[in-house]
């Protein structure tokens, strides 16, 4: 990789953004790879794999940087990194592997998506901006540590949801 904060390599700051997309990208195949093999050997399903330890997982790097501005006095840039990372997840890292698939490596097939707990799940993540937007606003827009209680209560919330759609959803949604 390029280092970017040398000043006679500056400009080449586009090369660096491609190869840390370039290495992400390997890396999050190697880490879905292997988290399919350990499902696989354990006997556990790939979803709840991807909704405890690979979504944890992947939202560490996001929590320490988050930990790390909101000590210096930046909340704000904390919680905006947060959202702003999942808005990123969702409108570029779900439908740019998809278009890459559909389009490249099988053209004109489709993905399927599996679950039928799919609509509920996407109604408790749009209940879960809406709870996050009204609690920072009851805790008169200040980041604190009973807020971040509420936020972990909640996500031990989502995440017992998800595990339990999906070990009981086809009974439930069928």
């Amino acid at each position: 990789m390029i280092n970017c904060r040398i000043a006679s390599l500056r400009r080449f700051y586009g090369v660096t953004m491609v190869m840390s997309l370039v290495w992400i990208t390997l890396l999050t195949f190697v880490m879905v790879s292997m988290a399919e093999d350990i499902c696989a050997v354990i006997g556990i399903d790939t979803a709840i794999m991807g909704v405890t330890v690979l979504a944890a997982g992947t939202s560490v790097p996001d929590a320490i940087t988050s930990v790390i501005v909101a000590r210096k006095g930046f909340g704000d840039m904390a919680l905006s990194s947060s959202i702003g990372s999942n808005v990123f997840d969702i409108t570029f890292g779900l439908p740019v592997p998809w278009l890459l698939s559909t389009a490249f490596v099988r053209p004109g097939s489709v993905v399927p998506v599996y679950g039928v707990s799919l609509p509920v799940q996407v109604g408790t993540l749009i209940a879960m901006v809406l709870i996050v937007v009204i609690s920072i606003n009851c805790f008169k827009w200040k980041i604190s540590k009973p807020l971040g209680v509420c936020y972990f209560a909640l996500y031990i919330v989502f995440i017992v949801e998800a595990v339990l759609l999906e070990i009981f959803g086809d009974r439930l949604f069928r």
